[in-house]
């Protein structure tokens, strides 16, 4: 009965089947008798559409705000600071940022990350990719709400001989370097995250390569290590991707294929969820976000304390974020070029300078809303 009722609703929006209704109303009115029964009748649907809902969802079905539009922030240092790789072991370049991070669960992508500084727009992954921090994964969200506050994930993305994509992960299952399980890295305190690099030469059965080593830290634990060049078939896209100045990046993505919720109607309310899955049986747990929702007023905030390049020939820094004159602010779309399938828009209100009291200093904040 009530997926009939919910078809019904839906098929109504017609405008054709809207006139058709209208005139029904009409006719019927004229009969009291049958009007009457037809507004009885809807009102026991409506009812008891309604107290399924409330049983099912645990909540009411027709929330006071449905989101008509997601908006967040991203900046990068292109240009501004760019960072050059070491080719000395004992002095590699090294990257990191004190971050702390909203809860993520479902639906939130924050990242620290950085490009190439041949990146044109169109050039990924050639340019090269270094993930220093993601989180959000899809993986993450499987394992359940806890679960994924210790699941983050650091990457390489480079090209191979062949122009194909060669993604070097680090994610897995619970036991593996995708699984961070010392702390909850979501739990309201800042933790540090951070990338050694360096270029070197390396002999194996092939002769010499060219190699780079990247090693990953949390609060000061290395987490993984990378080769990316040990396939000597592979060798020489991957090193000229990763043998270059890279620039930073800080954002807050929302949804996306990263995150496993990477179509646009999914950023709406409860309702429409509900009645897609009355209607088509259930689309899992990827369909809707919530990390963004009524007790956190629909927002959140990625807060950077600062951000150091050390090392590698690079003149040391630290942006302590007491103003933004490093960085440059994205506008537009965030899905734009890069087929993530992300839902928000970058905006520069989303981007701001907070004093931070549990910092004790000036913090970049990234915020992300459902408006």
């Amino acid at each position: 009965m009530l997926k009939f009722f919910v078809s019904f609703l839906i098929k109504i929006l017609n405008k054709d089947s809207c006139r058709n209704l209208l005139t029904f109303c009409v006719q019927t009115s004229k009969r009291p008798a049958f009007f009457a029964i037809f507004v009885l009748g809807l009102s026991f649907l409506l009812t008891a559409f309604s107290a399924t809902c409330l049983r099912k969802s645990k909540v009411a079905c027709l929330p006071m705000k449905i989101p008509t539009k997601i908006t967040s922030g991203r900046i990068n240092s292109k240009s501004r600071i760019n960072v050059k790789i070491s080719n000395n072991a004992n002095n590699p370049t090294v990257v990191e940022a004190r971050i702390k991070l909203p809860k993520t669960y479902k639906g939130l992508w924050p990242a620290f990350w950085m490009l190439g500084t041949d990146f044109d727009g169109s050039n990924w992954p050639s340019c090269g990719e270094i993930d220093i921090m993601e989180m959000g994964n899809a993986e993450g969200i499987i394992g359940g709400q806890e679960y994924s506050k210790r699941y983050m994930t650091v990457a390489l993305h480079v090209l191979n001989n062949d122009d194909s994509e060669s993604n070097i992960p680090v994610h897995g299952d619970p036991d593996g370097p995708g699984y961070y399980d010392k702390i909850d890295l979501q739990d309201g305190e800042y933790h540090t995250f951070k990338v050694k690099y360096w270029g070197h030469k390396a002999v194996n059965n092939c002769g010499w390569l060219n190699k780079i080593t990247y090693e990953f830290y949390i609060d000061d634990v290395l987490i993984k290590t990378l080769h990316p060049c040990d396939d000597a078939d592979k060798n020489n896209n991957v090193f000229t991707s990763l043998n270059k100045e890279f620039f930073i990046v800080f954002n807050l993505a929302v949804g996306g294929k990263y995150t496993g919720i990477p179509t646009e109607p999914q950023i709406y309310a409860e309702w429409s969820s509900l009645l897609r899955n009355i209607l088509n049986g259930g689309y899992g747990i990827y369909e809707k976000i919530t990390a963004l929702n009524k007790d956190n007023n629909y927002t959140a905030k990625m807060y950077v304390d600062w951000v150091k390049v050390s090392g590698g020939g690079n003149a040391k820094k630290t942006d302590d974020f007491d103003n933004l004159d490093n960085w440059n602010i994205s506008e537009g779309r965030g899905d734009s070029g890069w087929g993530n399938a992300e839902l928000q828009e970058y905006t520069a209100k989303n981007i701001s300078i907070e004093y931070d009291l549990q910092a004790e200093s000036n913090c970049l904040v990234i915020t992300a809303k459902s408006e």
